[in-house]
């Protein structure tokens, strides 16, 4: 290594503390940079690599400053130096493979709404099966009312109304533009049908509200759209579904255009665990200031918690586990009809998340049906075992007639005997 002068050391000592503070003033800005992109281009990550950015080694020679290698042969020429760092940290949020995850993420069984919109291999967005819809909500909502815009050739009222057939296409190439997980094809087309109807039945409502032509409907349909409106029968449907709501239902929800189950993905996203349905319900239906959206939501919030505090302390007192709390909701919430309210569409089902990996708070939420179909089974078994009762029980009393009668005959034998020889 050369030696320098004096001066020379010292005018090369403040061009390296010079630099490096340019380096770690570049460095902070780096970590200012927003994190909202979505996705990560593994590609173009790979074609163009990153300068590794940081703060430089330290040397003995020159202190908080980069480390020199020098490749000078004389005094005259300036010495080089490197800087070595670690490359800049991955965006929050979207997690990859090699992503270490949160310790309370549940991204086993939940996915941020970031990854949600990852494309799969083959360049479709992904939607994720969860209860009777998808998630993200919002991209499977826009796809479907785009089939609706697109599909929609005649006078129909309802989502009912439009031919099997041409609703079997709307889904086939629904599954053209979208990757679903997981890939259950049954599953998929029943949460299209209910997703479907939804979006259409808001879709001519608003266009019936404001009495104006959508640029998706032809204008002969909408002229005999115009006209079953104004008929008598219809009216009086109308009618009274208005009634029904307003004295069964008041207000709907604070929830939006967002679904209950994408709520229900943002709130296992904000704390880590699960929603119980109390959280999700007084999320869906409770204004910021707490208050309720309508008497009847106030009123189910109270009996819910009643009855799951009474239940939780008889089975304390009887040393039996707490009761399932979706369970509880489905008794307290149900309706005459059988509809259980407060959770959207997935009142009937609520499942754990679009993945399916065995994840306990999954598991623990079983569907009312499933509940129900099971009770019935264990009532087959308990009857099944009444009747091996009864028949063993007559076996048992056979045979001790027939120990009797041996018995009987035993002793007239012995007393003829007897008799004979006297």
């Amino acid at each position: 290594m050369c030696d320098f002068s004096e001066a020379e050391r010292v005018t090369w000592k403040k061009l390296a503390l010079g630099m490096a503070r340019r380096k770690s003033n570049a460095s902070r800005k780096l970590t200012k940079r927003p994190t909202t992109e979505k996705y990560q281009n593994k590609e173009k990550a790979s074609s163009h690599p990153t300068k590794k950015r940081g703060r430089p080694r330290k040397t003995s020679q020159l202190p908080e400053a980069a480390s020199l290698h020098t490749t000078v042969s004389g005094p005259s020429d300036p010495p080089a130096w490197t800087f070595d760092m670690a490359p800049p940290s991955r965006i929050q949020g979207v997690h990859t493979p090699c992503t270490p995850q949160p310790i309370y993420s549940d991204v086993g069984c939940i996915k941020s709404e970031v990854e949600l919109e990852i494309q799969s291999s083959d360049d479709k967005p992904i939607l994720y099966l969860d209860g009777q819809g998808f998630l993200p909500s919002r991209l499977a909502a826009s796809g479907i009312g785009d089939l609706i815009s697109r599909y929609y050739t005649d006078p129909w009222p309802s989502w009912k109304k439009i031919p099997a057939k041409t609703r079997d296409s709307m889904f086939e190439e629904f599954l053209t533009k979208f990757s679903i997980s997981p890939p259950d094809h049954r599953w998929a087309k029943r949460n299209f049908q209910m997703r479907g109807s939804i979006l259409m039945t808001n879709k001519l409502v608003k266009a019936r509200s404001i009495m104006l032509k959508p640029n998706w409907i032809e204008d002969g349909v909408w002229e005999k759209l115009c006209e079953h409106w104004k008929s008598e029968d219809f009216k009086k449907k109308s009618a009274q579904a208005k009634t029904n709501r307003a004295s069964n239902y008041g207000a709907s929800h604070t929830g939006g255009s967002i679904s209950a189950s994408q709520h229900r993905a943002n709130m296992i996203k904000e704390t880590g665990i699960a929603p119980t349905p109390l959280e999700l319900f007084r999320r869906l239906h409770q204004h910021k200031d707490k208050t309720w959206v309508d008497s009847r939501s106030k009123n189910l919030n109270e009996a819910f918690t009643r009855t799951l505090n009474q239940l939780t302390e008889s089975a304390l007192a009887q040393g039996k586990p707490p009761p399932n709390e979706l369970h509880v909701w489905s008794d307290v919430a149900r309706s005459k009809k059988g509809k259980v309210y407060g959770l959207g569409v997935e009142s009937t089902e609520v499942r754990g998340g679009p993945c399916h990996h065995g994840s306990s708070s999954s598991m623990e939420l079983i569907t009312k049906r499933e509940f129900d179909e099971l009770r019935r089974e264990m009532e087959e078994v308990r009857k099944e075992r009444d009747v091996l009762k009864t028949k063993v029980s007559n076996t048992e009393r056979l045979i001790e007639e027939n120990n009797a009668l041996i018995l009987q005959m035993m002793e007239s034998i012995n007393n003829q005997s007897m008799h004979s020889r006297g």
